[in-house]
C-alpha cells in the first residue's frame, strides 16, 4: 500500500467513524435497538481498519475464508463461537455453515443392544428426529435471521451421529476453509453435542484451520 493511498483510506475511515458517532448520539434517544447494534458493529469494524492502517498491518485477504463452519448447541461457548464466526463471515464475505450434532447415547450393554431389533432402532431414530431435530432446527432458524440481515449467505443442518466425526466429515465434504468452535459445551438437550469433548479432536484432525473460542 503506497503512502498516498494509505492516507486517503485513513481519511475515509475517519469520516465514516465520525458520521457513525453522530448517528449513534442522535439515535440513543429513540427506540432503535437493532439499528444501534448494527451501527456499533460498523463502528467497531472501522476502528479495526484504522488500527491496522496506523500500525502498518496489511488488510486481510477478503477471499481467504470462503466457507466458515461453526458447530452450535446453544451453550455459552458455542454462542461466542457463532458471534466470532459471524463477524469473520461478514468481514471475509464468506458463506457461513451452522450445524448441530445430535448424539444418540449408547450406554446399554452389548447384550442389551443385541436384543434391540432393527425396527426398534429405526423407531428410536424417528422419535429423535421428530422431536429434538425439529426443536433444534427452530433455534438455528432464529439464529440465521440475524446473519441474513447482515447480508451473509448462511446455511444450517442438524446431523445425527458422533459429534467429532460428524463435524470432521461435514467439513471435508463441504470443503470448509475454517472451523470456529467453542472450547466447551453444555446443552439442555440430553448432550446433543458436548463440544468440550470434541474441540481438541477437531483441532488435531481437521484438514482446515480451526479457531477455538473460549
Amino acid at each position: 500500500m503506497n503512502s498516498e493511498y494509505g492516507f486517503t483510506l485513513k481519511k475515509q475511515v475517519s469520516t465514516i467513524k465520525n458520521t457513525i458517532d453522530v448517528m449513534l448520539k442522535n439515535a440513543e434517544y429513540g427506540n432503535h435497538q437493532n439499528f444501534l447494534q448494527n451501527i456499533r458493529r460498523i463502528s467497531d469494524a472501522a476502528s479495526k481498519i484504522e488500527l491496522q492502517l496506523n500500525a502498518g498491518i496489511p488488510i486481510p485477504n477478503k477471499k481467504k475464508y470462503g466457507k466458515i463452519l461453526v458447530p452450535y448447541d446453544s451453550s455459552e461457548y458455542s454462542k461466542k463461537a457463532l458471534v466470532e464466526a459471524t463477524d469473520m463471515a461478514e468481514w471475509f464475505s464468506s458463506e457461513l455453515y451452522v450445524i448441530n450434532v445430535i448424539n444418540i447415547p449408547t450406554d446399554e450393554s452389548p447384550s442389551m443392544i443385541q436384543g434391540i431389533t432393527s425396527k426398534k432402532l429405526k423407531k428410536l431414530n424417528r422419535d429423535v428426529l421428530g422431536s429434538q431435530k425439529t426443536h433444534v432446527s427452530k433455534i438455528l432458524q432464529e439464529k440465521m435471521k440475524t446473519c441474513k440481515r447482515l447480508g451473509i449467505n448462511v446455511f444450517y443442518d442438524v446431523i445425527i451421529g458422533k459429534p467429532a466425526d460428524s463435524i470432521l466429515k461435514f467439513a471435508k465434504e463441504n470443503k470448509i476453509d475454517l472451523i470456529v468452535i467453542g472450547s466447551k459445551g453444555l446443552t439442555k438437550f440430553n448432550r446433543l453435542m458436548a463440544l468440550g469433548s470434541v474441540s481438541r479432536k477437531i483441532s488435531e484432525e481437521a484438514r482446515c484451520p480451526v479457531m477455538i473460542v473460549r
